[in-house]
């Protein structure tokens, strides 16, 4: 912190300084706070130097993850090809990635198994309970449906 001199005034009790002593004073706290302002003002350029590096360092690191990902993403799609044009999979690994309803040929096995597993949610929450039918006849009392019709 900047060392002021306190120039004495003729209010306070003590001996006014006169105008010879109070400029010099004057002009060297001024001096004092300027200085003082120089290395703060560096501090900060140096702090937004440093903002300026982790951004850049950030940026870096994101491109680095959307790399990856890419990658990730290649890998997966060669590893489904491999497994969709194997040569040994078999006739019965095929078959298990056709659904039988829709016929529709699926990527794996698993494609398969999600895409069917979510039209049976679906389907389930769609049907009626307590007995009931899809036109609101329930022989139990009011109807409780699952879902919409």
């Amino acid at each position: 912190m900047a060392e002021i001199e306190l120039i004495k005034g003729a209010n306070n009790g003590n001996v006014a300084d006169k105008l010879s002593a109070a400029y010099p004073k004057i002009n060297r706290n001024f001096q004092r706070m300027n200085t003082e302002l120089e290395v703060h003002g560096q501090n900060i350029t140096n702090h937004e130097g440093r903002i300026l590096l982790t951004e850049g360092s950030i940026n870096i690191h994101t491109g680095q993850i959307y790399e990856a990902l890419a990658q990730l993403l290649a890998q997966d799609s060669r590893i489904t090809n491999l497994i969709v044009n194997a040569g040994d999979s078999g006739p019965e690994a095929r078959d298990a990635r056709v659904s039988g309803p829709t016929g529709i040929t699926y990527l794996t096995l698993k494609a398969r198994l999600d895409g069917e597993m979510s039209n049976l949610m679906n389907y389930l929450n769609y049907m009626p309970i307590n007995g009931g039918d899809f036109d609101g006849n329930d022989p139990s009392g009011p109807v409780i449906d699952g879902g919409t019709y």
